[in-house]
């Protein structure tokens, strides 16, 4: 398995990794071709600008796991002097190479970048199946969170 950071040469495997993800999550309930389209035009302009970082695991030249992260800004608090707050998605890892490790690698490679980053604070919005490589990173559980769908 080899791990890096994606590049601008990628968008199209990270856009067939997240469509693969809203399919599963969805249960294939609905057309996903304007997601692609917009998946490709965010992943273009983000991943060239440095707003967003993805890191990838690959078996023989295929990308088989990924995940990405921003960096959200806030105002300063207490806290977070910096008010800069790593946001962790995308983490999906194709079915076949599942519970093998690789997801809690790459998303430790995310960690690093954020560490790098002198960032205090990492979240992410995790479904069940993938709580326990969260909880190992040292991700804890908050049900602080409220939302509203606009």
């Amino acid at each position: 398995m080899t791990y890096r950071e994606a590049g601008i040469h990628d968008v199209e495997a990270l856009v067939r990794c997240r469509v693969a993800m809203q399919a599963e999550l969805d249960g294939n309930t609905r057309d996903l071709a304007p997601l692609a389209v917009a998946l490709r035009a965010y992943f273009s302009e983000t991943l060239a600008s440095g707003e967003f970082f993805a890191y990838v695991a690959e078996s023989e030249g295929e990308i088989v796991a990924t995940s990405g992260m921003v960096v959200d800004r806030h105002p300063p608090s207490g806290g977070n002097i910096g008010g800069r707050i790593a946001y962790i998605m995308n983490m999906f890892t194709v079915p076949a190479f599942r519970r093998q490790g690789i997801a809690s690698e790459v998303l430790s490679r995310l960690l690093a970048r954020a560490r790098a980053l002198e960032l205090k604070r990492a979240v992410l919005h995790g479904f069940p199946q993938g709580r326990g490589i969260y909880e190992k990173a040292g991700f804890v559980a908050c049900d602080s969170e409220m939302r509203l769908e606009m």
